[in-house]
């Protein structure tokens, strides 16, 4: 996955964030690989709470609610080779 990262600029000023995976294997054609371990961890915190009611001192924290959210997401990456002989038509295996 890509996302923004400004500290790494592509040519037509795009910010992104690479990832890489280098790998090896040997594989029957048509077979699938699935390659994971790339993971992302976002931590988000949110607070509500009630207007002017939560600036009560001694009472505030009746009248206000904090959460803190920690998501992890992994991303797979599914690789199914196909291999074309010389002479073969296009859509014939």
């Amino acid at each position: 996955k890509d996302s923004p990262d400004f500290t790494h600029v592509t040519p037509d000023g795009v910010p992104i964030q690479t990832r890489s995976v280098k790998t090896s294997v040997r594989m029957k054609n048509g077979d699938t690989l699935i390659i994971g371990g790339i993971y992302e961890m976002t931590k988000s915190k949110k607070n509500n709470q009630v207007p002017g009611l939560s600036r009560i001192p001694l009472l505030s924290w009746l009248f206000r609610h904090r959460m803190e959210n920690l998501e992890k997401r992994e991303l797979l990456i599914f690789v199914t080779p196909t291999v074309i002989e010389a002479g073969m038509v296009q859509g014939e295996r």
